[in-house]
């Protein structure tokens, strides 16, 4: 029962790491959004109901996409029938084979799921950056 215990082990070490990739991006977007409200005050009233009408286009789709992606990151489900959001990285071929018994394996296993998600967040981040005003 040795690799039961260590797959759970496993399981909880992706949650956890997709779990904290989550709340430090949604972090990070929080403070560049306010920090870009204060910086972008006095802007004309035109300016930003263009601004804001295509932002909130952009949010939904983005949404969309998030809420496909969250439960498969967080273990809700593994792999569902929508495929908009497959995940296109290689990472998961280097997790085929591992020993789950080691901290080495278990430490890798965290930062490339910590760099899997933030890596997802990261593209959303980039171009919702012009509609944070």
């Amino acid at each position: 029962n040795h690799n039961s215990a260590a797959l759970q082990k496993a399981y909880q070490t992706i949650h956890t790491s997709a779990l904290i990739a989550i709340l430090a991006s949604l972090t990070l977007y929080t403070i560049t959004a306010t920090c870009m409200a204060l910086f972008t005050r006095g802007l004309k009233d035109e300016v930003v109901a263009v601004i804001v009408g295509f932002s909130k286009f952009v949010a939904s789709v983005i949404v969309f996409i998030l809420s496909a992606k969250v439960p498969q990151w967080i273990g809700v489900y593994h792999q569902g029938a929508i495929r908009l959001a497959k995940c296109s990285s290689n990472l998961s071929i280097h997790f085929m084979n591992i020993d789950l018994t080691t901290t080495q394996s278990i430490t890798k296993l965290r930062h490339h799921v910590l760099l899997g998600v933030s890596f997802h967040f990261a593209k959303f981040y980039i171009l919702l950056l012009p509609f944070y005003c």
